[in-house]
């Protein structure tokens, strides 16, 4: 159980710094937000990793000691429990800061709420159930650990790994079956307009979730089998699909990650770039207040200059352009 941990624990941190380097000015003014519940994710994870060592040496009886050994396996459970509530609660603080980081417009009313790091992402629709499709995935892809182990197992102790198949294709499938209602829920909560880019708005997108459907139906079919008769081909059929849904599931993740991230683009990008091709080699000359192209047509510089867009503030100053250009955008700072 301790190296399990450690290595879900070290295989946890790949994926979040290519979340600080990708998505780092988003990421890391929700961890501001939330400094405090995100800070204790440390300490909290301490106490789960000391706890599971405490288990191991602690509440598992060695054949020799008798009536004691029933003292500590009593006490167990008990720890164990304990462990999964703080596994639990990391968890939840990562769903938090995970959808805090995709909604910007959000970070100004919650740091007036607390500027200590005491807030939290309770008020998104998508936090409960994206968290719990993480957890029940999660808790699915350990009953296909448990199958790989069967298959470890299997020139050792054939029993013993038949036993282990069964039993980890029957976790996994319940979980599975589990995942389609919360991952709808899950998809619901995205809204109408990111809803839709799965279901037919977005070629890509839907391509990939159909592909993870198929995916998850083929996984089921073979763990179901290998759940019924313990057979090791229908497992690895099942695994494998598993697997593959799993990787499709993370494009998709990465994809609604993108719509969120990713405004759509400006005016004057990238499809009128032959315009702004013939916008720049035209020849200007300036008269008082108005420029005038090559092709005769006059632009009022002060309208211009009124018509750029600014983004800041209610006490933000009007930009003022240093050339006219219909094409720009003009960013506050």
């Amino acid at each position: 159980l301790p190296i399990y941990t450690s290595v879900a624990i070290t295989q946890g941190i790949v994926p979040l710094l290519f979340v600080q380097l990708i998505y780092g000015p988003m990421f890391y003014t929700s961890s501001v937000l939330m400094a405090v519940p995100w800070f204790a994710i440390i300490f909290v994870l301490l106490i789960a990793y000391f706890m599971v060592y405490w288990v191991v040496y602690k509440c598992v009886p060695a054949p020799s000691e008798g009536d004691a050994a029933l003292e500590k396996e009593k006490s167990g459970p008990l720890i164990l429990s304990l462990t999964v509530l703080l596994l639990l609660f990391i968890g939840y603080m990562f769903s938090n800061n995970m959808t805090l980081m995709l909604h910007p417009e959000t970070w100004m009313q919650l740091y007036q709420h607390s500027s200590n790091g005491l807030n939290l992402n309770t008020q998104d629709g998508q936090l409960t159930p994206r968290y719990l499709h993480m957890v029940v995935g999660a808790l699915a892809v350990a009953g296909l650990l448990v199958g790989m182990y069967g298959l470890y197992q299997q020139k050792r102790d054939t029993d013993y790994s038949t036993w282990l198949i069964k039993r980890g294709s029957a976790i996994y499938s319940f979980y599975t079956l589990l995942q389609i209602p919360v991952g709808i829920w899950f998809l619901y909560s995205l809204g109408p307009e990111k809803m839709q880019k799965f279901v037919g708005g977005d070629m890509l997108a839907t391509g990939v979730f159909i592909l993870s459907m198929v995916l998850m139906v083929v996984s089921l079919l073979g763990t179901l089998i290998a759940a019924v008769k313990g057979s090791a081909a229908a497992y690895k059929l099942g695994m494998a699909g598993g697997i593959l849904c799993v990787l499709a599931m993370i494009v998709n993740r990465h994809q609604l990650r993108h719509m969120y991230v990713v405004p759509p683009p400006p005016a004057y990008a990238p499809s009128i770039l032959p315009d702004m091709r013939r916008y720049q080699s035209a020849n200007y000359t300036t008269s008082n207040s108005r420029v005038v192209d090559t092709e005769g047509q006059a632009i009022d510089t002060k309208s211009a200059v009124n018509n750029v867009r600014t983004y800041g503030g209610s006490n933000s100053q009007e930009s003022k352009g240093v050339r006219v250009n219909k094409y720009v955008t003009n960013w506050n700072s």
